[in-house]
């Protein structure tokens, strides 16, 4: 997604795991492109202790309106249920008010 130098990951259907200093600069409602296909963000996740003035903490979720329909599904069934595991519990610790995937 733009800025060009920011990537994300899909952790969930409704869920991209990005850097929070190219979240900070998203705005709910707005559009995001994945696999070619545009997205509407219902809502910005920074984490709680991130601060511009440093890079710790540099992590944020992007929900997205609607789930996003793509191979997602079959790589998160094909992931090892210990890797699922721990990626479920490292979101869950970094974002408690989240409910886990």
């Amino acid at each position: 997604f733009e800025p060009s130098d920011c990537i994300g990951t899909l952790v969930h259907e409704s869920y991209l795991l990005t850097v929070a200093h190219c979240a900070a600069d998203l705005r709910k409602g707005q559009s995001l492109k994945v696999n070619g296909v545009s997205h509407a963000i219902a809502e910005i996740i920074i984490h709680p202790k991130w601060s511009k003035r440093r890079d710790e903490y540099d992590i944020a979720l992007v929900r997205f309106k609607k789930p996003v329909r793509s191979s997602l599904q079959a790589s998160m069934t094909l992931m090892p249920s210990e890797l699922r595991k721990s990626l479920n519990n490292t979101i869950s610790r970094s974002f408690p008010r989240l409910r886990r995937c």
